[in-house]
Parts: structure tokens; C-alpha cells; sequence
């Protein structure tokens, strides 16, 4: 008596310090040979329940897992799309209001003479006189492509002017336009240095503001937050009215936001 006692305690003590699953190896031995075929039957298909429920809750989890994994990825990938929108959003409006400025005949002015061109692209008729043919319709020329989307046209155009027209009274204007070009081809290290001739080449420009602006969102693309910066404060300092100011405080805010800063 006391040696099963012994034994039952000792079988209760090693059943309670073991975490077994439901299977074969961790079932207690049963004499089957009693049993017949249908119970045999029976008792592995139960078995076979038990294991397949285990195995079920297994994959449960695993996907429960992936799930959340996949959540997390979708996040991050909307937060991408939304900082996305916000970016072309920004691009849009600023193009769309360069060229208002540019069609409504907005732009700078050297020696008295206009450098704006009106909606149907031909220069202003007071300057026409003053203003070589080939220099105000090669100008032109470059500005149509750009605004057709031919942007290496444009591209070659602008520069050619450039190359001919240095101190020309578009000069500042197709400066600024070629940095443009290069922002539009997302080629940012290129549009940067465009940018910054208009700053250093022609200071007394109304298109200083926006070269500012422009070389901001460049730095902004290339992920140089520290730069972008600098560009974007030049703008808040140097034109805190303007237009370009309005445009470079909300992408500055948009930066804070964003951790950026």
C-alpha cells in the first residue's frame, strides 16, 4: 500500500512539472489490446483532433504575428504616400503661381526695360523695340518647351541663351528657369548650383526669392535637412512678404512636424 502511494505521488509530481502537448509520446500508455477496432478507430481519430487543434492554434499565431507586421508596414507606407502628396502638392502650387506671375507680365526689371512675358509668351510690346528679335524669341522659345513639358529642349535652349545672352535682359529669368528645368528631371545637385548663380549673378532679381525657395525643396528632395533649412530661413529673412516666404514657412513647419528638424 505504501509503496503505491509512493508511486502514485511520485507519477502526480513528474505529470505536474511537465508541459507536454497532446500526442502520442506524452499520453499515458493505454492497454488497447482489449479494445476493438472501431474504439481504435476512435481513439486516434481524438488524438489526431488534438493534434491538429494544436498545430491550428500554431498557425493562428504565426499569422496573427504577420498581421501585425503587415500593419505596421502599411503604416509607414501611408505615412510615405501622405509626405508624398504634400511634396507635389507644394510643387504644383509653386509652379502654378510662377507662371501666373510669368503671364500676367510679373518679373523683373533692368534699365527700365520689362523682363515679364504675357500669356500668349510674346514680350511685352514696350520692350520689343529695345530688346533684340533673336534674344526675345530664342527666350521665348525656351520658355515654350518648358511649359510643353520638352524639358531637355528646354534645357539646351536656356543655356544656349545664356551662352549669348549673358547680360541679357532675360538673363535673370532664363537663369532661374534652367535651375527649374533641372528640378522638374529631379536632377537636385544640378538645379542647386542654377539656383545659386541667380543668387550670386543677379542680386538686384526678383527671382532671388525663388531661387532661395527652390534651392530649399532641392536640399529638402536630396534629404540634406540642415541645408534646406539654411535655404528656407534665407527666404523668411531676406523676403519675409513675398510669396516665396509663405511657401518656404509652411514646408519649415511641415519639417518640424515631421522630426526633420
Amino acid at each position: 500500500m505504501i509503496r503505491s502511494s509512493t508511486r502514485a505521488l511520485a507519477c502526480g509530481l513528474i505529470a505536474a512539472g511537465c508541459l507536454v502537448s497532446v500526442s502520442l509520446l506524452a499520453a499515458p500508455p493505454v492497454d488497447t489490446s482489449s479494445m476493438t477496432i472501431d474504439q481504435r478507430i476512435k481513439r486516434l481519430e481524438r488524438m489526431a483532433e488534438n493534434q491538429n487543434a494544436a498545430q491550428l492554434q500554431a498557425s493562428i499565431d504565426r499569422l496573427e504575428r504577420e498581421a501585425e507586421s503587415l500593419r505596421g508596414d502599411l503604416d509607414e507606407a501611408r505615412h510615405a504616400l501622405e509626405q508624398l502628396k504634400r511634396q507635389q502638392k507644394d510643387l504644383y502650387m509653386d509652379a502654378d503661381q510662377r507662371l501666373q506671375q510669368l503671364e500676367s507680365g510679373g518679373g523683373s526689371s533692368k534699365g527700365g526695360v520689362a523682363v515679364g512675358v504675357q500669356s500668349d509668351e510674346a514680350a511685352p510690346a514696350e520692350s520689343v523695340s529695345e530688346l533684340s528679335l533673336d534674344e526675345a524669341g530664342t527666350y521665348q522659345k525656351a520658355f515654350a518647351e518648358l511649359k510643353a513639358g520638352q524639358y531637355q529642349q528646354a534645357l539646351a535652349t536656356f543655356q544656349g541663351f545664356l551662352q549669348t545672352y549673358p547680360d541679357g535682359a532675360y538673363a535673370d529669368n532664363a537663369q532661374y528657369w534652367l535651375g527649374e528645368v533641372y528640378y522638374v528631371m529631379r536632377n537636385y545637385p544640378a538645379a542647386i548650383e542654377e539656383f545659386a548663380k541667380v543668387i550670386k549673378n543677379f542680386p538686384d532679381s526678383s527671382k532671388v526669392s525663388d531661387a532661395y525657395l527652390k534651392s530649399g525643396f532641392a536640399y529638402y528632395e536630396l534629404k540634406d535637412w540642415k541645408k534646406a533649412q539654411q535655404s528656407l530661413t534665407q527666404v523668411l529673412q531676406k523676403f519675409p512678404s513675398s510669396s516665396a516666404a509663405r511657401l518656404a514657412e509652411r514646408r519649415v513647419q511641415q519639417m518640424k512636424l515631421d522630426g526633420q528638424l
